[in-house]
């Protein structure tokens, strides 16, 4: 399951003395983190399925530091690459070339 707090912080805040009203909005919380771990977990695991099914996303997450989830993300916001005529505009739609755009001469 994914921790979105982290092992260490879920045990600092368990160790904390609280009035009882404090403890149960922390241990609320903690419940809830639980759950949203979980769906989190649930749908990292439906994107796994769907790149296993997928050779843009296979081939994207053997770029060093492109994970499952950026080459979907990736793949979601480029949709077909088609679209663009050039790969130059694929770069500048993504951003991945930034410019500096100025009138005057400084």
């Amino acid at each position: 399951m994914s921790d979105l707090f982290g092992a260490a912080g879920r045990r600092w805040l368990a160790g904390l003395e609280l009035p009882a009203d404090e403890r149960e909005t922390v241990d609320g919380c903690l419940r809830v983190l639980d759950f949203l771990g979980g769906e989190v977990a649930g749908l990292e695991r439906a994107v796994a399925r769907h790149a296993l099914h997928s050779a843009e996303i296979r081939r994207l997450v053997t770029i060093p530091g492109v994970n499952l989830i950026s080459a979907a993300t990736l793949m979601a916001v480029i949709g077909d690459v088609e679209r663009f005529p050039s790969a130059r505009k694929l770069v500048g739609y993504l951003g991945l070339d930034p410019q500096v755009r100025q009138s005057g001469s400084g």
